[in-house]
């Protein structure tokens, strides 16, 4: 009943802004069937399994005079918006259905509104924030995991905050503040005695793109504010774009993550990727490559992993025109974590994407 009045709410939210001039819908469906293999070595059980994924997302953008805006995403709130056919997680099942009858719920996965110049912008509220295209966010926020876009599939690619930019010497300074923890809460007793008293938890982050001659380099900063006994990393790092050169974009990523908040794993991180994009016939080709390194320092000695990660997918247009697109690409990822004597954790995805989109 919960999900049927939910998306009662949707069609009647969508029926009355459909009819709105200044409105904009645009979105993705995929449906992606996947080969899953976890090989744990002698620390844990290993499995192989085939998935069958799929998603649909939904943009709608209503925009005001003077640039100012407001746009939102309906999805699935699961592991980068995507549901599992089969599995009940934050799915819906009538009661006594088979499995394959399970229903993913829908979500409010973006809301925000704000302002955007071309010389500056603000904005605010669930927003929008981009893993894929800045993995440094992998290992601020995810440092257990580092690799395999931690960011997009567990923070689904957004966060809750402000964001904004300005020209500053003729390139785009960026500026953001994401809520990480809502913990804020102060107790006082009849007495007048403290009995708790903690600060929202939140990350600050600072992004120069500057750009010259083709090349853009990016400057990361990224500054966790947090409670006692809550782990509070320093990121930084550079995102560096190098010019096209017959239809080949190549980038790369190096970045480092550290803290030591009393009352935590005190740990260390270094991150790097190297991304190639390269025309191959009609489609494209995209390969990047991850290597990472974790130190974990405990009182008995420091425990020392290293990640690897293998993306690579040809992605072959359909059909393509100025309304949307349909294309279809073939994907394998290789992801390892090791550790000597704790952990030889290693996972290959093979799978076929099929894309839908519409404008």
């Amino acid at each position: 009943m919960k999900n049927i009045k939910s998306l009662a709410l949707i069609l009647f939210v969508l029926s009355s802004i459909i009819s709105a001039q200044n409105i904009k819908i645009f979105g993705d469906a995929v449906v992606r069937p996947r080969y899953d293999a976890i090989d744990q070595g002698n620390f844990a059980n290993s499995t192989y399994d085939f998935h069958y994924l799929y998603r649909a997302r939904l943009n709608v953008r209503s925009e005001l005079d003077q640039n100012w805006f407001f746009q939102t995403q309906l999805a699935h709130a699961g592991y980068g918006s995507f549901a599992f056919a089969g599995f009940e997680r934050t799915e819906y099942r009538i009661p006594g259905s088979i499995e394959g009858a399970i229903r993913p719920g829908v979500h409010f996965m973006n809301l925000y509104f704000g302002r955007s110049e071309d010389d500056w912008s603000l904005m605010a509220g669930l927003l929008p924030v981009n893993g894929l295209e800045n993995p440094l966010l992998d290992i601020h926020y995810y440092p257990s995991r580092i690799v395999d876009i931690p960011f997009a599939l567990f923070s689904v690619n957004g966060a809750f905050g402000a964001t904004g930019h300005f020209n500053l010497a003729g390139n785009k300074f960026e500026y953001s503040a994401y809520l990480d923890g809502n913990e804020g809460k102060f107790v006082e007793s009849p007495a007048g005695n403290e009995l708790y008293s903690k600060h929202d938890n939140y990350t600050f982050m600072l992004r120069y793109n500057i750009a010259a001659g083709g090349f853009t380099v990016s400057p990361v900063v990224m500054y966790a504010l947090a409670n006692d006994s809550t782990a509070a990393p320093l990121t930084l790092g550079g995102i560096v774009k190098l010019p096209e050169v017959g239809g080949v974009k190549l980038s790369a990523v190096v970045g480092t993550s550290s803290q030591s908040k009393v009352g935590t794993t005190e740990y260390s991180i270094f991150y790097s990727r190297v991304r190639g994009d390269m025309p191959v016939g009609p489609a494209t080709f995209t390969l990047w490559f991850d290597f990472a390194t974790r130190t974990d320092k405990y009182t008995a000695g420091d425990e020392e992993h290293t990640f690897t990660y293998i993306w690579a997918k040809y992605n072959y247009p359909v059909v393509k025109t100025d309304k949307g697109s349909l294309y279809v690409g073939p994907t394998f990822r290789w992801a390892t974590d090791k550790a000597d004597n704790v952990k030889d954790f290693s996972r290959i995805k093979a799978e076929v994407t099929v894309t839908y989109s519409f404008k």
